[in-house]
């Protein structure tokens, strides 16, 4: 909304439809994982398993003793990490039930894109102080909890916020 509008419903009431407000979301989501790859996003695979997660160049990427992986744009001040759950080797569909199970357990709102599902939680924060917000991304076979520093809405930077709009496919299965 620009300065004339905001002079508009200053003055005269004007109400700006949705299509007046500019998202305050604007990097736009990738297609794929592929589309991830093109735009030079690295891949970082999670120990001996086919599971990789993409992420920018900008973030600096470390591994934790118990196989989490680390990130920021300033090491040693870690933004985000990422830990991978198995165990779903017998049945794979099984890991997108438990992601569904998980969300519906604490009242939250999942989502199927193609072959994955994904739910965000907010945490206990405060909406707008920057803390640890969750994303829980589940492929068949794999589940994987991504904690993102930021507030409800928003990443903490733009690199973060770039990782955020490519959830849930910075998430990926190598055949």
């Amino acid at each position: 909304m620009g300065l004339f509008d905001s002079l508009k419903t200053f003055l005269f009431g004007y109400e700006p439809t949705a299509g007046d407000v500019q998202s305050q979301h604007s990097v736009p989501g990738p297609t794929s994982a592929m589309d991830l790859v093109q735009r030079g996003w690295r891949s970082h695979r999670f120990g001996n398993s086919q599971v990789v997660i993409l992420l920018p160049a900008q973030l600096h990427v470390w591994w934790t003793k118990d196989g989490a992986l680390s990130a920021g744009e300033d090491p040693p001040t870690t933004t985000l990490t990422a830990t991978l759950q198995q165990g779903f080797e017998a049945d794979p569909s099984l890991a997108l039930d438990f992601v569904e199970d998980m969300a519906e357990r604490r009242g939250l709102q999942y989502h199927t894109i193609g072959t994955y599902r994904c739910f965000y939680d907010a945490g206990p924060a405060d909406p707008w102080i920057v803390a640890e917000r969750y994303f829980v991304i589940g492929i068949p076979g794999s589940v994987v909890t991504i904690n993102l520093q930021g507030t409800r809405d928003a990443a903490a930077t733009i690199v973060l916020n770039q990782v955020r709009a490519a959830i849930p496919q910075l998430v990926a299965a190598m055949a």
